[in-house]
This record gives C-alpha cells, structure tokens and sequence, in this order.
C-alpha cells in the first residue's frame, strides 16, 4: 500500500494506491515481475522495489501546476515495506535522489511495515545457470544498444539485462542475442529480466485522471531501483547505466529549459547516490554503478557498436514513438501535397532525442534513412530560416500532429550548438556552473573537471551542426 499527500496544480491531493492481486480486482497499477532463475528471496531486494515504484507513481500522481511559480511540488509517500527501520535510516538520502530526478521538488518518504504483496517472481526458464557479472539497464533506446555491445565485447563479461515493458523482455532478449551475434559470442541464455509497472488510471466524465502527470521525471529513480534491486537478488556488485555523457550532464539547450523541464538520465549524481544506497543497504560488497559512455558524445558511442551497427534500427529514441503513429499517417493521407516531406515513421525526427540520434547515427555511419521519422530536420532548418521564424511553421489549417510544436527544436539546438561550439572555457564555465556543480556525490563536494565537460559538449555540438548542415 501507497500513501501520497502531494500540493501541485490542485489545492491538495490525497490518495491511497494498491496493487491489483493476482485475481485482478480494485487497484491502483499492476505490477509483474520475470526474474528468470531467481533461486532466493530478498526482503531487501523487495522493499527497494517497493520503493521506486512508490516514488514513480507519486510523481505520476501530483500534477504540477502550469505556472512557473507553483511549477515545483510538495510531496509526502508513505511506503509498506518488510523492514521498515532499515528504511527509515535512507529516507534522507532517497529523498535527496527524488528531488533531484524532478527538479527540486519536495519530497518526504516515510516507511510502514506488513508489506505483503510478491513483488520477485521467479518464472524458473533456466536462467538459475548465467551466473551474471553485470546488471545492464537496456530500455530498448540507441544509448542502451551501445551498452549492449560493449558488454558484448568484452570476452569475460556476463550481462543479466533489465527493462522495463514496454519493450519487455521478448523484445529485449531478441535484440540482445542479436549483438552477442555480431561479437561472435554465444548469446547469452536466459539472460534477461523484465518488470511491468502499468498504471490503472480513474476517469470519470469531468474529472482529471487519477495520474495525469506526464513529465514522468522519476524514470531514470525508478530504473535505477529496478537495476539495483536486481543486482541484490542476484547477487551481482556492478550495476551499468547506459547514456552518453554529453546528455547526462543535464545541459539546459533553450532559457526556458531547467528545473522540472530537464530530464536528468543517467545523471553522475543519480548514480553515484544508488551506489552509495547499495553499500548502506547491504554493506561489505564492493558496489559500482557506472556508465561506461560517461566521457563520449552519443556518436562516439555509436561507434562502440561495429558489427552490430545494423541493428540500431531496431532501437527508438523518440520522446513521442508509439503516442502520434496513426494519427501522423491519417494526416499524410489527407494532406498529398504535403506527403513528400514527411516520412512513415515511427519515429517523429524532431524532439530533441531524435535530433540527437541522427546526428549520432551520421558520426558513426550507420545507415539512418529519412523515411524512418516523419520529419527530416534538416528541411524543417531550411523552412525556418527561409522564414525567419519557427512559430507556426506548418499554418495549414489543420497542421500535422505535434509538428509546429516541435519545429523550433531545431532551431533552438542549433543555436544552443552554435555557442557551445564556439565559447571559450571561461564562458562555458560561468554558463552552466550550475548544472556542473550537480556532478558531485550526495551530500558531497562537488567534483568538477570543467576543462573536460567543455571538451566533451564542444565534440556534442560539431556532431549535432554536422547533421543538421549536412
């Protein structure tokens, strides 16, 4: 059971969540869990679980208000948990992790025992036999793929995977024995897990949703508590994270851009904090939770791909994949003179994670064919600058989904670009000392090498105006 007292865009929220058993029933979410070859239980393990999700759907819960100066949140989760004073003592450092995943948002967690609910399942296929040496994050993303296959050339390492469905784990163990493949390793057995948080939301006629926030900032929290737990039940000390370190570091790319409105995955100071979780939770293991990418540029990354640069088709890096599809290819339907400039998708071509594929996708020569997205960028960039403005760039009378919404990305990560190509250290450092102090431990002092971050966005930005004047 999950208690949640929040203050954002409403007066007040106050709700009680449960899981749905299973036999179905009242409930809040539904929760699934495939531990292949799981041979202990860990109470552990199990509350850590417990508690991602509760943070995950607590953010989920209270809305946060549209205007900027109630834009931040208060919010109180209690938790049922098996060992509730183990708990009590890494409250404080759980909610400095929740804060900083959201923005600065308030958060206080407090622990209850008699959890109940069997939140590890072992579906016993024979994964009891992978012995892992590293749990590996793998969200079905290009960053994920590229940790894949430096996993996969290292001849001694033996990955169990976690995702989160979706993809789930069909999709994830399939393209992972694919890059063991093109390694000329044998593809692991079993060697993947695989959770499923779904939401059950309560819609009555005039009322919100019972979850209707959709910045969904406690991702990279929530994922790290799916990792780590995981690494405690299987015993494994390693934990991989995988994103490139251009986009870790946080950078804001347009004035508008901070706070709750800056996705902070695989953030140095998120993963050093789970690690500094692990080594309180079970003591006298040597915990590491990394991300090996931590000093590349998504392209340099890409690069670590090789023979198995052929599958990078099959990740997705979209911010909107699956949500716009159908109404995207209605649109094109209805509008012939417009269908030479847009591709079939899925993916859109214009949020800024796309943005960065593609140029990623350019650096390392990997075949990346427009038709894939429903927006070439590059035109987008002529249109704009043709005009001169990136407001209302499609004026049809019924423009297509999200694109006029999503035409100044362009714009906006030229110039951000433009800048970071051109500043000197000095002017790098003053512009974003903020973001830079963030890279530190929690509760730590900041740990900066300014010279190499400004290197390292410097390498970011050639590749990002390299694909977009491409």
């Amino acid at each position: 059971m999950i208690k949640v007292r929040g203050f954002g865009a409403n007066p007040e929220y106050d709700r009680t969540l449960r899981s749905v058993g299973p036999r179905g029933g009242f409930g809040n979410f539904e929760w699934t869990a495939e531990l292949s070859g799981l041979r202990t239980r860990s109470p552990v393990a199990a509350d850590l679980l417990r508690v991602g999700r509760a943070v995950h759907l607590a953010d989920r819960l209270v809305r946060r208000s549209v205007s900027i100066s109630r834009n931040l949140r208060r919010i109180n989760v209690e938790v049922t948990v098996a060992e509730p004073a183990k708990w009590r003592r890494m409250a404080s450092l759980l909610e400095e992790l929740a804060e900083f995943a959201t923005g600065g948002d308030s958060w206080s967690l407090s622990f209850a025992g008699g959890a109940t609910d069997d939140v590890l399942i072992g579906n016993g296929d024979g994964g009891a036999d992978v012995e892992p040496t590293v749990v590996a994050l793998f969200s079905g993303g290009l960053d994920s793929l590229c940790g894949a296959a430096h996993l996969a050339a290292q001849k001694n390492s033996r990955p169990l995977f976690v995702t989160h469905s979706p993809p789930g784990r069909k999709a994830v163990y399939g393209l992972v024995q694919d890059v063991f493949r093109a390694f000329g390793r044998e593809p692991p057995t079993g060697a993947c897990v695989s959770y499923r948080l779904e939401l059950r939301e309560a819609v009555r006629s005039g009322v919100r949703s019972m979850f209707p926030e959709s910045s969904r900032r406690t991702r990279p929290f929530f994922y790290l508590s799916l990792a780590s737990a995981t690494a405690i039940a299987y015993e494994v000390s390693t934990v991989q994270m995988s994103e490139n370190g251009a986009l870790a570091l946080s950078l804001p790319y347009r004035a508008d851009a901070h706070g709750p409105s800056m996705a902070r995955q695989a953030h140095t100071f998120l993963l050093t904090g789970f690690e500094t979780l692990l080594r309180e939770l079970v003591p006298g293991v040597r915990w590491a939770v990394t991300n090996p990418f931590v000093n590349e540029t998504k392209g340099e990354a890409c690069l670590r791909l090789g023979p198995a640069g052929k599958l990078a088709k099959r990740s997705a890096s979209c911010e909107y994949l699956g949500r716009q599809r159908a109404v995207m290819l209605s649109w094109k339907r209805k509008h012939p003179r417009w269908a030479k400039m847009f591709g079939n998708g899925p993916q859109c071509g214009l949020c800024v994670p796309c943005i960065i594929r593609r140029a990623a996708l350019r650096r390392a020569r990997i075949a990346d064919p427009d038709a894939a997205y429903f927006a070439s960028a590059r035109e987008v960039l002529a249109g704009v600058r043709r005009r001169d403005t990136a407001l209302h760039f499609f004026a049809e009378k019924d423009p297509p989904p999200l694109m006029n919404m999503l035409a100044p990305n362009v714009l906006y990560m030229e110039r951000h670009c433009d800048w970071l190509a051109s500043a000197d250290l000095s002017e790098f450092a003053v512009q974003y000392l903020p973001e830079l102090r963030a890279n530190r431990h929690p509760n730590g002092v900041p740990e900066i090498d300014v010279g190499a971050y400004h290197e390292l966005t410097r390498r970011y930005a050639r590749e990002i105006l390299a694909f977009l004047h491409g």
